[in-house]
C-alpha cells in the first residue's frame, strides 16, 4: 500500500513505467532464448540426468574442497 501511495505521488511515474515494459519484453526474449530446461532433460533420458545430477555434486565438492570449507558435503544451504 506505501509502495502504491508513493508512485501515484510521484509525477514521473508514468514515463518510468514506459520505459519498464520496453525492459520486461526485452528480459523476456532473453531469458526464452538463452534457458536451458532441465526438467525436459529429466524426462527424456534418465541416465543422462543421472550423470549431470552426477557431476554437479563433484563440482560443488571440489569447490567446497578448493576454498577450504571446513564441513564438507554441508550441501543444505544450496538446496
Amino acid at each position: 500500500m506505501y509502495l502504491r501511495n508513493q508512485n501515484m505521488r510521484d509525477e514521473a511515474f508514468d514515463e518510468q513505467y514506459k520505459k519498464r515494459a520496453e525492459c520486461e519484453k526485452i528480459h523476456g526474449y532473453i531469458k526464452g532464448t538463452v534457458k536451458f530446461d532441465i526438467r525436459r532433460v529429466r524426462n527424456q533420458s534418465r541416465k543422462l540426468y543421472s550423470l549431470l545430477s552426477f557431476i554437479s555434486y563433484q563440482l560443488l565438492v571440489l569447490t567446497e574442497m578448493q576454498n577450504k570449507v571446513g564441513d564438507k558435503n554441508s550441501f543444505g544451504r544450496y538446496f
